[in-house]
């Protein structure tokens, strides 16, 4: 003995509604996996100073050829309201940087990001950016790179450039630092 059209019916209404629960269960759980700021960021407060940082809990290095060419670390001071956010870059024997050479992004869907290095001179491979200042439309270089991935970083020293490719690990977790990081 079958069960009626109705039952059958009934049945994979159940079922679905069922299958449906646990899809949406799996995605809200996957979500806040990847959103624990936990994993990706460290708070430190001076008491003395009031001042507060948020930074990447560890440095991101991006490999070339092998080796370790390009370590990438983000940090926001908070002091009286005000808040600075800065991407460094130090490149392994990346020579001299001074504040007029280049730092390209290159993401995923082909769009660039250009900009100039914010950094004092120096002759040991450092480059950073302010990433928390807008632009004309309102836009921050933080906005842009917590929203594409970055397929190449290049980064112009005063003889020549470092360029690296970033692996799907090192995208995620700029871009999850960055999310966390507000």
């Amino acid at each position: 003995m079958g069960l009626s059209p109705i039952a059958l019916i009934n049945l994979k209404i159940y079922l679905m509604k069922n299958v449906i629960f646990f899809i949406i269960f799996l995605m809200c759980n996957t979500s806040i996996e990847a959103q624990n700021c936990s994993d990706w960021i460290k708070t430190e407060y001076d008491e003395v100073t009031d001042i507060t940082i948020i930074s990447m809990k560890d440095r991101m290095y991006v490999n070339k050829d092998g080796q370790r060419k390009v370590s990438i670390h983000v940090a926001q001071k908070i002091e009286n309201g005000e808040k600075e956010s800065v991407l460094t870059i130090d490149i392994k024997d990346g020579g001299c940087i001074n504040n007029f050479n280049g730092i390209i992004f290159l993401f995923t869907d082909g769009t660039r990001l250009k900009e100039l290095n914010h950094g004092a001179d120096n002759c040991v491979g450092f480059a950073m950016l302010n990433i928390g200042i807008p632009d004309y439309e309102g836009n921050t270089i933080k906005s842009y790179l917590e929203q594409k991935k970055i397929k190449t970083l290049r980064i112009y020293t005063n003889n020549s450039f470092v360029q690296v490719d970033f692996t799907a690990a090192n995208q995620d977790k700029l871009i999850q630092t960055l999310k966390c990081i507000d």
